[in-house]
């Protein structure tokens, strides 16, 4: 739970990030040292509320400085950054949960703003409302017996109060190869994936993976080693754990050879 509204004791009970499979995603990053993750990529419709410090995030054509204060971070899904070094209540909800919004919630005019507007990324004021509704999501989601119908709902009528001030996420989830391989993969990143393991899941062939992948200029195995560097990220950033439980975590036994693939993904050596 967390312990007050006021922005500085925000705080989550579990310091690890939690999933809750096909629904949302929550972590509480903390960069004690100057640190930057380059074109890290925002898979799925994500809000932040940054604690201490300041985000800066940077696109080709966009940037912002984010600095703690009584405000959330609206990040628009498959947005590809730079980040800065910060500490936050990180939110990523599932393309599934925003799709499923009741029809015709968010009136024509907000979301046609929201659709013409080139920046991946925006801010809002957290009033009491919208702080009730996200702490009521978070309880939800730290509360292992919650049932997954349940925090659907959650998760709705916060979605529902950022809609009421003007803020909705676009449709992120195109039916691309891709964002359903991202997808999946995520979900499990240290399992041995093969694209046969994979194109299985997916009721395809190997071969028929990889084709559909070079239509959308994407390789199997680097789409791969990119997920699980994004989950390595994620986990250096919130958790206390040994390097060589973190290379498991996503899939490596050698933890040289995670070293390197973080390396050439971020340009930092853990």
């Amino acid at each position: 739970m967390i312990h007050s509204v006021a922005n500085t004791d925000w705080q989550l009970a579990s310091t690890a990030p939690l999933l809750r499979r096909g629904l949302c995603s929550l972590a509480q990053p903390l960069v004690s040292q100057t640190q930057r993750a380059s074109r890290f990529v925002f898979a799925e419709p994500t809000i932040q509320l940054i604690v201490s410090g300041q985000l800066d995030l940077s696109t080709v054509h966009h940037h912002i400085t984010m600095p703690a204060s009584d405000a959330l971070l609206f990040i628009q899904p498959h947005t590809c950054a730079d980040i800065g070094n910060f500490r936050s209540i990180f939110l990523s909800i599932s393309h599934s949960v925003v799709e499923t919004l009741p029809r015709g919630f968010a009136n024509t005019q907000t979301t046609q703003s929201i659709s013409k507007s080139d920046s991946p990324f925006s801010t809002l004021a957290l009033d009491a409302d919208l702080s009730s509704a996200l702490q009521y999501v978070i309880s939800a989601i730290e509360d292992s017996q919650m049932s997954e119908a349940r925090l659907r709902l959650r998760l709705q009528d916060l979605l529902m109060a950022l809609a009421e001030k003007g803020n909705t996420f676009h449709n992120g989830n195109p039916e691309t190869t891709t964002a359903k391989l991202r997808a999946m993969i995520s979900e499990e990143p240290s399992k041995h994936w093969t694209a046969q393991s994979a194109g299985k899941a997916l009721a395809m062939s190997p071969a028929t993976l990889r084709r559909r992948l070079a239509e959308e200029n994407t390789r199997f195995e680097h789409l791969l080693v990119d997920i699980r560097m994004h989950h390595a990220m994620m986990l250096f950033q919130t958790t206390n754990w040994h390097l060589s439980r973190i290379a498991e975590a996503c899939g490596y036994r050698s933890t040289v050879r995670f070293n390197e693939r973080f390396q050439e993904r971020f340009g930092a050596v853990v």
